[in-house]
């Protein structure tokens, strides 16, 4: 059976969106080149053009196809907001699931890391989701801490920062901030995780869990 057209255009879209958005966060905006990107999808200028248009439109595209990888982490935190658990637990929850989905999307965290502090804000889609998380997690903390949400946006955007900070920190620097062997990943990782943890708890008051 022949493979349908359509799915080998969204596969080369794919390609091309992936090795762009590897090189924007690399080299940033201003140190890439359609070129470049061409040359590491594998594909003629002709094509990156006839996809994307220019390299602005292609450097938007990729922001929001990040943005929208990132989507369905707050979905899958709003589903643990609604379990009734202690609060401390809820907050190490959405950590420990935030986390490692950030790290496993690393290079497009670090392209959003980049572009934030390249020009000192989000795109209107970035902050649209940013606020839709402080609202959903500061409503439903707020009900809990008996405090108003809005009160709770500056410490809850801190720990976002944080955790996008660390998944996008290499394996190497957070090894040696660890004070652990590189090969050792996991516990590299856990390590990372266990503080940014308490970290959070420690912003809305809330009890550690286990030794300090």
């Amino acid at each position: 059976m022949a493979r349908p057209v359509h799915a080998d255009a969204d596969a080369t879209r794919q390609r091309m969106l992936s090795a762009a958005v590897e090189l924007f966060a690399d080299h940033g905006r201003s140190g890439t080149s359609i070129r470049d990107v061409a040359g590491a999808a594998g594909v003629s200028l002709a094509m990156i053009h006839h996809y994307f248009g220019s390299k602005d439109e292609l450097y938007d595209a990729c922001i929001d196809a990040t943005y929208a990888e990132l989507s369905a982490m707050k979905d899958e935190l709003a589903s643990e907001l609604r379990e009734h658990r202690p609060l401390a637990d809820l907050f190490a929850r959405a950590v420990t699931t935030s986390f490692p989905f950030a790290r496993k999307h690393r290079t497009a965290v670090r392209l959003l890391v980049r572009a934030a502090v390249s020009s000192g804000e989000l795109s209107p889609r970035g902050r649209r989701l940013l606020l839709e998380t402080l609202d959903l997690v500061g409503a439903a903390a707020g009900a809990r801490l008996d405090r108003p949400p809005e009160e709770l946006r500056l410490p809850l955007q801190s720990v976002v920062f944080l955790v996008a900070r660390y998944a996008a920190q290499s394996d190497g620097e957070a090894a040696a901030v660890v004070g652990a062997p590189a090969r050792d990943r996991r516990r590299v990782a856990e390590a990372v995780e266990a503080h940014l943890v308490r970290v959070a708890l420690d912003a809305f008051g809330l009890p550690r869990r286990g030794p300090r």
